[in-house]
């Protein structure tokens, strides 16, 4: 399935929504994780190949869903980046090591 520009932007908004919520939860690598996701999202690289699928709800729980795959990915160490991010630090460094730019194609 293609999305829309509307769909690609509405899933924008439910990655960003879960954003929010990390954030306020201080929760720094899923925060970054997030950004990538939403920024891979709109250069149409692998985030927006896995909402092929997505109903166009909220209720679908895609960005957490893909998070939990991703953690789950850290813990069988299949995503060593992943397994211990370093704490952030302001510079930036860390948060691409969250979603290295190779992951956006």
């Amino acid at each position: 399935m293609v999305l829309s520009v509307g769909d690609i932007e509405g899933a924008a908004r439910m990655f960003a929504g879960q954003r929010a919520y990390c954030a306020k939860a201080g929760a720094e690598t899923y925060v970054a994780i997030l950004d990538g996701m939403i920024a891979d999202l709109r250069a149409g690289g692998p985030t927006r190949r896995t909402l092929a699928h997505w109903d166009g709800t909220d209720a679908s729980a895609y960005p957490l869903r893909i998070l939990g795959a991703l953690h789950r990915l850290a813990l069988d160490g299949k995503a060593p980046a992943l397994a211990a991010p370093p704490r952030p630090t302001g510079s930036g460094a860390w948060r691409r090591r969250c979603w290295p730019s190779t992951w956006t194609r």
